[in-house]
């Protein structure tokens, strides 16, 4: 049997970050991407035949629903991504608002943090319905949003607020945190953050908002990937009670370490990282 066609084994890639984890259950095999990385931009062979395999009735069949309560009780950091590519996630929102949420005991640090990983490909009306269903979701537990620059300018666009001007005119250290601010108050969630690759900005309901100029570089040893440690950062970040300018730095920290080492930062890289930043290159 193929490794990719074994739903119960984790690929030897995630065996590392298995190996840091209290449990690990594989539910099928995962996705495939085949990166051509250049020096100005990079092509994305996106394979996802295997995540469709992902719904909330899979999940619960694999674990039993009193277990996932069970697991879902313990953790102070919830994260769903990829809504984009996975059609199975907004089953496993509706699942959470239905099943698991309404049982679980309130929580004050427990947060949830969604990546919706680049809706270009999606329409307006599946973007719509979406944030319908985050909007659901923030009823049950404090929400965080994560988006690119062009996320959140498409995301605005749908639900009906200017953002940026049509040629990007404003700084970038104010123009960010307006959207984001806009954004959140528009939709009603507890944060959002939007991150671009000279630095990254936030908004959130305690009336907190901020830019953090990241450590940009014009050579990373790797781009593919950043968005994502991006977002690990931040929610690390809240998750350990850091304020909002605290959780863009430990957030762009993450992301400018990943890209200069090539590899997924310690907490000790990280805090080194932070205490002697890089110039811009």
């Amino acid at each position: 049997m193929a490794l990719q066609d074994d739903w119960n084994r984790v690929d030897p890639i995630y065996k590392p970050f298995a190996e840091r984890c209290e449990r690990v259950i594989p539910i099928c095999p995962p996705g495939l991407t085949d990166a051509l990385e250049f020096e100005d931009g990079k092509i994305m062979l996106g394979k996802p035949e295997n995540v469709q395999r992902i719904t909330w009735d899979l999940v619960k069949q694999t674990l039993g629903l009193e277990t996932l309560i069970e697991m879902f009780e313990k953790v102070t950091l919830i994260s769903v991504v990829n809504w984009t590519l996975v059609a199975g996630v907004e089953g496993i929102w509706q699942g959470l608002c239905s099943d698991i949420f309404p049982k679980l005991t309130p929580n004050p640090d427990r947060k949830l943090f969604l990546d919706l990983s680049d809706p270009a490909k999606r329409t307006d009306d599946d973007i719509t319905r979406a944030m319908g269903l985050i909007q659901q979701l923030q009823q049950h537990i404090p929400v965080t949003l994560g988006l690119n620059l062009a996320e959140s300018g498409r995301i605005a666009q749908v639900i009906g607020i200017e953002v940026y001007d049509d040629e990007h005119n404003q700084a970038l250290a104010s123009m960010v945190p307006q959207a984001a601010t806009r954004i959140r108050e528009k939709l009603g969630l507890s944060c959002i953050v939007i991150h671009q690759h000279t630095g990254a900005g936030g908004a959130n309901d305690q009336g907190e908002s901020g830019w953090f100029a990241g450590p940009y570089t014009r050579k990373p040893r790797i781009s593919t990937g950043a968005g994502d440690h991006f977002g690990g950062g931040f929610s690390f970040a809240q998750s350990v009670g850091l304020d909002l300018e605290q959780c863009l730095a430990a957030a762009c920290g993450v992301a400018g370490a990943y890209v200069r080492d090539a590899k997924s930062p310690s907490r000790d890289r990280l805090v080194e990282f932070l205490r002697d930043l890089p110039a811009p290159e």
